[in-house]
């Protein structure tokens, strides 16, 4: 199964500050689960200072050292859900991990990433495969993870899923939660942008707009422009007529002397075509 380079990228950047915070969050939620069961845990990232939602449980059979110092662990952070192992003990990340499922399966090599303390891998995966992994946690009964001690030593641990399936269900739940109120959020602050982007412009053709005599008080039209990325109105055309084609004519050729619009704060709003609403007050 190979690792998607972004996701590989973004957790190597974090690997500082998310993977010492991981070490204590791994611990806080470690403590909440029972042995060989299923829990989940809320917290506070120390990072963030955003809730987050871990569920975790210790291994009821390790090949060496205590089985309750290693658990695994399924976390919904910053939106994202991701999955690690806490072994107790220095891990070589140069090994990766092999899952097996049910021990009827055939094992899955994932690549790791260890935490500061060398005793937390963090399965390093694409999105797609981590869903995949997810799933056959939740419909198996056992899961036996194999990594390698440092310097290179196999140790196998294995671990009930009894119970996993409502336990990871919560996070996800909860990172669903979180990534529609991040959408909502983000579709605000768009419209917003827009809104101002848009009313950058009219001032911009306002200020160059020349009423014709007998031009009344009010007078509104939306107008349709196409543009270069530097803002230079490459055709414009009214869309529905702003009272006489005098009128017409001259929020046209105001918008040709307000050439180059002004740039949007965000830069992906920029699109060539833009209607807006024309209006002289």
């Amino acid at each position: 199964m190979a690792p998607d380079s972004s996701a590989r990228d973004r957790e190597t950047k974090e690997s500082g500050g998310f993977l010492c915070a991981l070490v204590l969050l791994a611990g806080f939620a470690v403590a909440a689960a029972a042995h060989g069961s299923w829990s989940t845990t809320t917290a506070v990232d120390e990072l963030t200072d955003e809730p987050l939602i871990i569920a975790s449980a210790y291994a009821h059979q390790s090949e060496s050292g205590n089985p309750k110092r290693k658990a695994i662990h399924v976390r919904c952070r910053n939106g994202m859900i991701d999955v690690y192992v806490a072994w107790g003990h220095a891990i070589d990340e140069d090994y990766g991990m092999q899952a097996h499922f049910d021990e009827r399966r055939t094992p899955i090599d994932l690549p790791i990433a260890e935490a500061a303390d060398r005793a937390t891998a963090v399965i390093q995966v694409s999105a797609e495969e981590r869903q995949r992994f997810l799933g056959l946690m939740k419909k198996s009964t056992t899961l036996a993870v194999r990594l390698y001690d440092w310097p290179g030593q196999p140790v196998q641990a294995k671990f009930s899923l009894a119970g996993s399936s409502k336990a990871i269900g919560k996070v996800e739940h909860f990172c669903s939660q979180v990534q529609h109120e991040r959408r909502r959020a983000i579709a605000k602050e768009t419209a917003r942008y827009e809104a101002d982007y848009k009313a950058a412009i009219r001032t911009a053709v306002r200020r160059n707009w020349v009423p014709p005599a007998g031009t009344p008080e009010q007078v509104k039209c939306d107008v349709r422009v196409t543009k270069f990325p530097d803002g230079e109105v490459i055709t414009a055309a009214v869309l529905n007529s702003c009272g006489s084609p005098a009128l017409d004519g001259s929020v046209i050729e105001a918008v040709y002397q307000a050439s180059p619009f002004p740039k949007p704060k965000d830069p992906s709003l920029f699109a060539q075509e833009l209607t807006f609403e024309f209006s002289s007050r």
